[in-house]
């Protein structure tokens, strides 16, 4: 009769089971250098891509908002909304001439006024100033008792003086036919207090 062969194993001669894999930590301290030195390079080499992945995503990020700032035509490092200095020398300009005033004081105790200057016309357009330029004679005409009716501390007034540069333009602009005058400036401004001649 043959012999009867058990399976079961003893515990002398232990079963086979899966070899346990190396952790990270044990192939840094390999005692095999190349294993150990491709360890760290991976190291390294993954550090490397993650800093290189978190740069990517704030320039991609600091470009959005930078198109977004240039698309709603604000800067976003200010908050100033005033806007630009208005550049005159790109209006539409026409001379008014010069004017030579006296304005009478109204007491003799006080100085007449003696005012020199040029008026310049800011016309909306190219027609406005033509017209203005063909009217020279009306134009003065309309303008002398404007500034003769004015008082000599109005000039030193900053308030004043723009309410009649307002008052020029709204009467040079009845005028015209079509457009308007928008502004009046006044240039090469003279003042100067003279003796008063009222007895």
């Amino acid at each position: 009769m043959l012999p009867h062969y058990s399976n079961v194993v003893s515990d002398s001669e232990p079963a086979n089971s899966p070899e346990k894999k190396p952790t990270f930590r044990d192939l840094l301290k390999h005692p095999d250098r190349p294993t150990r030195m491709g360890t760290w390079l991976s190291l390294i080499f993954a550090g490397l891509s993650v800093f290189a992945l978190s740069m990517l995503i704030v320039l991609v990020v600091q470009n959005r908002g930078q198109n977004q700032s240039k698309t709603s035509g604000t800067s976003p490092a200010s908050t100033d909304h005033a806007p630009p200095p208005q550049d005159y020398t790109k209006s539409i300009h026409e001379s008014l001439g010069t004017y030579h005033l006296i304005l009478l004081s109204k007491s003799a105790a006080e100085p007449d006024t003696e005012i020199h200057m040029d008026l310049v016309a800011e016309c909306s357009n190219d027609s406005v100033c033509a017209q203005i330029k063909a009217n020279t004679v009306g134009v003065r005409d309309l303008v002398t008792p404007i500034l003769n009716s004015t008082e000599g501390k109005d000039w030193l007034n900053p308030s004043q003086k723009n309410q009649l540069k307002r008052r020029l333009s709204e009467q040079l602009s009845g005028l015209v036919k079509e457009g308007s005058v928008l502004n009046v400036h006044i240039s090469d401004l003279q003042i100067e207090r003279v003796p008063s001649k009222k007895p």
